[in-house]
Order: C-alpha cells, then sequence, then structure tokens
C-alpha cells in the first residue's frame, strides 16, 4: 500500500486526471487570452503545415518530420490560423498528463500517479518550454508513451505488445529528429539490459519487433538526412565541423554527477523493468544535460533539450518516492490526521507549482514570443507584394519563422542570438550559408561596420525588423514599431 488512508480506486484516480487536465487546459487557454500565438517555433510549425498541404514556398517545411504539422492542422482547420496554434500548443502542454500516468502507474498506486501526472504538466520547466514552442512538450509525451509500451512489453514479454511498442517508438521518428538519440540511447541500454538477462525470452520477439521499428522509420529518412546535412554545414571558410565534446559549466556537472547517483539507488529500489528504465534514463541524461558540442548548433540543441528528459524522470522517481516519505513520516498521524495532512500537502504542492509555472510562462513570453497584431500586418503586406519564389530578409530569426511559415516565403535571416547586436551567440556553430546570411543581415542594417556582404546581393528587396537600424534606411511599410525597407538599393550611404 502506497499511501495509508490516501488510496482511492482506478476509477477515482482517473477522475482525478481527466478532470485536472481539463482544468489545467481551461485555466491556461485563459491565461494565454491576450496572446497571439505561443512560441516563436511556431512560425517553423507552419511552414510544416503549408509543406504537408503542398503550399509550402519557403523552401524549409519539409526539412522537419510532419507530425507536428498534422497535429496542427485540425485546430486551425477550426479556429484558424493563429488562434488554432495556440489552443493546439495548450493542448499539447496538457497531454503529458495523460502518458506520465501509464507509465507512473507502474510503480505507483493510481492516486498517486494521477495526482504526480498533474504536477508534472505544471513543472515550470515546461512552462519555459511551452514558451519559445510546443514541439518538445509533445515529444515529452510521446517518449513517456514509447516507454510505457516497453515496459508493458518487460511484464508480459509477447509478439502483439513488442510490435505495439515498436511502433509507438516509431512516432518518434515522424514528430523530431532532435529526440531520436536521447530515446534511442535510453531504449537501448534498457533493452540491451533486458535481453543480457534472458535473451532466449526476448530475441524472438525484439526481433520482430525491431524490424517492424525499422520498416515504420523508414518515412523519415528524408528528413532525418535534412537535419543531419544541417549538422555538416561547414564554417564560412570551408573548415569542416569539429565534433568536440565540452562540459557546460560546474553546475550542470555537479547535477550530472549527483542524478546519477540518485537515479541509480531510486532504480534499484524502484526495481523490476520501470526501476531499471528510470534508473539507466535519470543517469544518462543527468550526464547529456552537462556537456554540449559547441561546433554544431544542432547537436547543441539536441544536448541541450535533454535537461526536459532529466526532469521527466525525476518526476517518476517523486511519484513513487514522495509517498513512502510521506508514509514513513505519518505513521504516528490517525486515518483522519493522515487524510488532513496528505489533502493539505497536496494543494500546497499544486499552488506551489502552478504559481512556478506561471511565473515562468510569464517571465518567458515576451523573449520568446514576439508575433504581434504588428507583424502580421508586415507579413500580410510582403506577401501580397512578393512572388511566391521571392526572398525576404528579417530580423532577428525568430521573425524569419514567421516569414516562412506565416508569408509563405524564403527568407534570409540572421543566428539564433535573441536580436542581440554585434557578436553572434554561439559564434562557432554558426557556419555555412547560414553565416552569410546572418552577417549579410547585419551588415544591411549596419550593426557591423566594413561590410562586404549585403541583403541585396542575395536578391532581398524587402527587409523586415522592428529593430532601430544604425544606417539610414526609409521604410516602405509601417505598423506599430514593425517596419519594412526596401534594401534593394541600400548599397551606398
Amino acid at each position: 500500500m502506497y499511501m495509508r488512508g490516501f488510496i482511492g480506486g482506478e476509477k477515482l484516480a482517473l477522475g482525478i486526471l481527466f478532470a485536472g487536465t481539463i482544468l489545467t487546459f481551461t485555466v491556461r487557454i485563459f491565461m494565454t487570452h491576450s496572446d497571439l500565438v505561443i512560441g516563436d517555433d511556431t512560425g517553423t510549425y507552419l511552414a510544416t503545415l503549408n509543406f504537408i498541404k503542398g503550399t509550402d514556398f519557403s523552401g524549409h517545411g519539409g526539412e522537419r518530420p510532419p507530425l507536428v504539422g498534422f497535429f496542427m492542422w485540425p485546430f486551425i482547420g477550426i479556429f484558424g490560423t493563429f488562434a488554432g496554434a495556440k489552443v493546439a500548443a495548450v493542448f499539447a502542454s496538457v497531454l503529458g498528463s495523460l502518458s506520465f500516468y501509464l507509465l507512473a502507474r507502474k510503480i505507483a498506486s493510481p492516486l498517486a500517479a494521477s495526482v504526480g501526472a498533474i504536477c508534472f504538466i505544471w513543472l515550470p520547466i515546461y512552462a519555459e518550454t511551452l514558451g519559445w514552442g510546443f514541439l518538445s512538450i509533445l515529444v515529452i509525451a510521446t517518449a513517456l508513451l514509447a516507454l510505457w509500451g516497453w515496459v508493458r512489453y518487460s511484464e508480459d514479454p509477447s509478439l502483439d505488445r513488442a510490435l505495439s511498442a515498436s511502433a509507438l517508438t516509431a512516432v518518434m521518428c515522424y514528430l523530431n529528429q532532435t529526440a531520436i538519440p536521447i530515446l534511442a540511447l535510453v531504449l537501448g541500454a534498457a533493452l540491451f539490459a533486458l535481453i543480457i538477462k534472458d535473451p532466449r525470452m526476448h530475441i524472438k520477439y525484439l526481433l520482430p519487433g525491431g524490424a517492424l521499428l525499422v520498416l515504420l522509420s523508414l518515412g523519415s529518412i528524408p528528413y532525418t538526412m535534412a537535419h543531419m546535412s544541417n549538422l555538416a554545414v561547414p564554417t564560412a571558410d570551408g573548415d569542416a565541423v569539429d565534433y568536440y565534446i565540452q562540459i557546460k559549466d560546474p553546475v550542470t556537472s555537479l547535477i550530472a554527477v549527483v542524478g546519477c547517483i540518485v537515479f541509480a539507488i531510486a532504480g534499484r529500489k524502484i526495481g523490476g523493468v520501470p526501476g531499471m528504465v528510470i534508473g539507466v534514463g535519470g543517469a544518462l541524461t543527468s550526464i547529456t544535460q552537462a556537456i554540449t558540442v559547441p561546433g554544431s548548433l544542432s547537436l547543441i540543441t539536441v544536448l541541450g533539450r535533454s535537461i526536459l528528459w532529466f526532469w521527466m524522470f525525476a518526476a517518476l522517481v517523486a511519484v513513487w518516492g514522495v509517498p513512502k516519505m510521506f508514509r514513513n513520516i505519518s505513521r504516528k498521524l490517525s486515518r483522519e490526521q493522515y487524510q488532513a495532512f496528505a489533502g493539505v500537502a497536496v494543494i500546497f504542492a499544486f499552488i506551489y507549482l502552478s504559481s512556478s509555472w506561471y511565473l515562468r510562462f510569464e517571465s518567458v513570453m515576451p523573449h520568446y514570443t514576439t508575433l504581434d497584431e504588428h507583424s502580421v500586418a508586415a507579413l500580410a503586406w510582403v506577401k501580397e507584394r512578393t512572388d511566391p519564389d521571392e526572398k525576404v530578409g528579417a530580423y532577428p530569426v525568430t521573425l524569419g519563422f514567421y516569414v516562412q511559415g506565416v508569408a509563405n516565403r524564403q527568407d534570409v535571416t540572421t543566428a539564433p542570438d535573441g536580436g542581440n547586436k554585434g557578436e553572434v551567440s554561439y559564434e562557432e556553430a554558426v557556419r555555412g550559408w547560414w553565416a552569410r546570411d546572418d552577417k549579410a543581415v547585419r551588415c544591411t542594417l549596419g550593426f557591423i561596420k566594413e561590410c562586404d556582404s549585403y541583403l541585396s546581393d542575395l536578391g532581398v528587396r524587402y527587409l523586415l525588423t522592428k529593430a532601430k537600424p544604425d544606417r539610414p534606411l526609409d521604410p516602405v511599410f509601417t505598423s506599430g514599431d514593425m517596419m519594412v525597407y526596401r534594401v534593394s538599393e541600400a548599397r551606398g550611404w
């Protein structure tokens, strides 16, 4: 018994789970009513939607696996482009409660799993993730479902369970390339340990399961190859990419050491395959969140976002461990006292998490979500006055995302540095055509002096930005602080 006097049946747990999820969704819809969209990555998701609809002129819509576009399609069909994209983001932000519950149920009581699932979707780290784009949250929800599928298989190995777990895993290939290495690392290590224990039992099921996984994943190869080609883009000087691994900082290193120890102990105490998966996954993501590859912007993203996986495994350990601690400290309490104590603790935990989530979300939205009605007006103006195959300049890169997805045009934009002038963030990782375009945009705006690269050299007539140029440029369209400059004649000043 996990929580003496505080255990409900499966029906009660599911009622709490669905009521809490629906309430969370409703609250977040009201919280975001004044925001046009959530996350500047929405622009790239819209480009993917245009691609699967056969209307993409940006040239970038086919670089991302298509499931995010299919996910958004019904919401946009019902609510329109911007409202639909926002509803899709909020919906994605609560989906993880269902898959978290399925996996947590393998190590905790139904009630603990349902309460833990609601707390999980209120973790502040995921508020920041939602702020820039909902795909990473959708990835975590899908990863939990895949892990649940393999844990379910381990409980009663059979061909149908191996095939269904493989099918769930294959979904990730069509959702996000940067998530595949982390999931493959965790599942590969866990399944290897499982096979070692009883190879005769598992090989006869895992070989067909692996074959199905490969077969279902074949269609994702073009998207994976597009992503890998971006990893290998040389520097502007033609130098090859240097894939050297680097420790981020002492704090993340400390997290890695402590995390490996804690997850190893917790995994062993949880026991069985669920304990092994959580222990292995937590230890591996403790390490990956602490390292980076400065020479590759894509690998920086892969390893950097593994902190989201780290918190996923930490939440699973908490769902298992907190009820045990609760039981130990409440042994001298009566049943009524225990119920009151547990209820108050859950309420305070929810108040703390929801308040922290809200504060984190509100603090990141101005930075990560910059689209407003003035930007939309400028994008519409440019779309009306450019040909489908024409390039459009944008500063910063987040506005370039919307040139791709909303204006549906090719973009020439900057590196992802948050719009800072002068030095480029991730300088070592900015390479090839991206480095050239970055310099061209900054030179046109006068942010870099003595330049020999300009937007007009790249066949661009218009540049969209809210930034104030450090050189004279005359706007041809103005809406609020949003400007559209004509730059085809901007070489001399």
